[in-house]
């Protein structure tokens, strides 16, 4: 038994430290070479095919503890052509867990139309293909686990 949960605990931080090993450290939304060889890497790295015509992408809003709530309601409701209602719980999402996801789309273009317009007021923003975005949120999900044990 105590074999088998070193084992388990042994695969799980491998897990998080793999993930948390390709997450970006740049939190702006970068050139679209940029994104595509960080999501091309990052793929690579967790033997994940990658296509980027057949990949969809996430903007991640991240919380900054600089932007006040009226600015991210604002920039959100804006960039994401939402209602203010939404943006707010957007804003109380990232404000709870450190970032959320705002926007996803099958056309990387879109993804970086959205993530610059956040990024006009220098609101911290990515840009990561789904795969690798619930990758980090298993992650999360895995260290919580950890934790309660």
């Amino acid at each position: 038994l105590i074999k088998s949960i070193k084992q388990t605990i042994e695969v799980v931080l491998d897990y998080i430290l793999e993930t948390f090993a390709t997450s970006p450290e740049d939190v702006s939304p970068g050139k679209k070479e940029n994104i595509i060889r960080d999501c091309r890497d990052s793929h690579k790295a967790h033997h994940i095919p990658y296509n980027a015509a057949n990949t969809s992408y996430v903007c991640m809003l991240w919380n900054d503890e600089q932007h006040s709530f009226d600015e991210v309601i604002n920039v959100v409701s804006s960039a994401i052509q939402c209602s203010k209602e939404h943006a707010m719980r957007v804003a109380e999402e990232v404000d709870t867990y450190g970032r959320h996801l705002v926007f996803s789309s099958n056309d990387l273009d879109e993804a970086i139309k959205v993530a610059d317009q956040i990024y006009e007021i220098k609101l911290a923003v990515t840009i990561r293909s789904v795969q690798t975005s619930v990758r980090e949120e298993i992650s999360g999900l895995l260290l919580d686990w950890l934790k309660d044990l």
